[in-house]
């Protein structure tokens, strides 16, 4: 007795539903059959009965005509068995296999999908990515597998399009620090126009940043005042606080911060670069929150009463 097929039996009647509407358009999972197809050129069968012949020597039984429904998507229900053997044939992953195949039916029966629903699919799908290898250790695989797990478990994460609509969005900010000591985050829109608003309302914004950026932050300014309509405005409320060549060492990121000086309402997210820009952001446990602010905050009144 094979293993049950699970999509196959909970999706029917959902299916059936479909198929019975008032239009009787012959369902079919076009996207599906296509991603078939594009595994078995691949893999290097240029006709569907190569693929035939090379399932009927390891005893798998399959026509050129079923095959080429499966291709076309006209199956809706395939058997997993058969999807195993395909898999295997083509040096396919079967995770990934079957979770289009349960997406390509959660969108048909779903119609439209619901917002933030093609977000979580492209998660599972990124998540069951092979990861390209670091080494040469047979485990590390599966060691990375588990790190991506751990990391979404147990971290917020955005991109940078997230870090502007959150910047934009915080209720009662009044400061913002952004630690950036080789960069400023300019060079995307959507996170200047969410300073900019900010910078409207009053929140005061500090740079720190390296003194050779100097020319760099007055650019800033510049793409802020387009914005605000104000040069003088935007120095009132946007100012940089250089960093001296040599200070600062144990600092080895980039930093957003709402409210540094409000213990009990910080934030934090630390930025991940690639390729030299920011990329993504994860956000701070308090407690090394709290511990980036001591330590800035200290070395800034140390550099204040130097001056």
């Amino acid at each position: 007795m094979g293993s049950p097929d699970l999509l196959r039996v909970e999706l029917r009647p959902a299916l059936r539903m479909k198929q019975d509407s008032t239009t009787r358009s012959p369902v079919v999972l076009p996207g599906f059959g296509s991603y078939l197809k594009e595994c078995r050129e691949r893999a290097g069968f240029r006709s569907q009965r190569a693929a035939v012949r090379a399932l009927e020597s390891r005893k798998v039984k399959i026509s050129d005509g079923l095959l080429a429904h499966y291709e076309s998507g006209r199956v809706v229900s395939p058997t997993l068995d058969l999807l195993a053997a395909l898999a295997t044939l083509y040096g396919a992953d079967f995770f990934e296999l079957t979770l289009r195949l349960a997406r390509a039916k959660y969108e048909l029966v779903a119609g439209s999908v619901a917002p933030g629903d093609g977000e979580r699919w492209n998660l599972v799908e990124a998540a069951l990515t092979p990861p390209a290898r670091i080494g040469t250790a047979a485990d590390l695989d599966a060691h990375q597998v588990r790190g991506r797990a751990a990391f979404l478990r147990e971290v917020q994460v955005l991109d940078v399009e997230g870090l502007a609509d959150w910047q934009r969005t915080i209720v009662g900010l009044e400061t913002f620090w952004v630690i950036a000591p080789y960069f400023l985050e300019d060079e995307n829109d959507r996170l200047l126009h969410a300073v900019a608003e900010n910078l409207k309302r009053g929140v005061r914004y500090t740079y720190f940043t390296h003194r050779d950026r100097r020319t760099r932050f007055g650019a800033l300014l510049e793409k802020l005042q387009a914005h605000v309509g104000s040069r003088p405005r935007v120095e009132k409320v946007a100012r940089a606080v250089w960093i001296p060549p040599g200070a600062l060492t144990w600092l080895h990121a980039d930093y957003d911060v709402a409210n540094p000086t409000v213990r009990s309402s910080s934030v934090g997210f630390q930025s991940l670069r690639h390729e030299g820009k920011t990329r993504y952001a994860f956000r701070l446990p308090d407690p090394d929150l709290l511990d980036l602010v001591d330590k800035v905050t200290a070395w800034r009144d140390t550099q204040e009463g130097r001056s």
